[in-house]
C-alpha cells in the first residue's frame, strides 16, 4: 500500500512589498527614507573603486630571474662533482678502444 501526499504550493496574487515602504491612511505608499540622487563625487568614488578592483586583478607577468648565486661551499662542491664526472668519462673511454 502506498500513499502519496501532495504538498500545496503557496501562490501569491501580488509581489511582496518592500520593507522600506509604509502605507498611509489614504492608502498611498510613501518611502520612509528618501533616496538622494547620485552626485558627481559619488560617481567618481564608484569609478575609482572599480578601477582599483580591476588594477588589483590584473595579470601578473613574472620577470625572468637570474639563477640564485651559489655560496662558496656549493660552488666548490659543484666544481668537484664536475671534475669527478670528467675523470670518470676519461677512464671509461679507454674501455671502448
Amino acid at each position: 500500500m502506498s500513499t502519496h501526499s501532495v504538498t500545496e504550493s503557496a501562490h501569491h496574487d501580488h509581489p511582496p512589498q518592500p520593507s522600506h515602504l509604509t502605507e498611509t491612511e489614504s492608502g498611498q505608499t510613501s518611502a520612509l527614507h528618501r533616496i538622494r540622487p547620485l552626485s558627481a563625487l559619488d560617481r567618481a568614488a564608484l569609478h575609482l573603486g572599480v578601477a582599483l578592483i580591476r588594477w588589483g586583478r590584473r595579470p601578473v607577468t613574472r620577470t625572468r630571474r637570474e639563477r640564485p648565486t651559489l655560496s662558496h661551499e656549493a660552488y666548490e662542491a659543484q666544481r668537484q662533482a664536475e671534475a669527478l664526472r670528467d675523470e670518470y668519462r676519461t677512464m671509461s673511454m679507454t674501455q671502448y678502444r
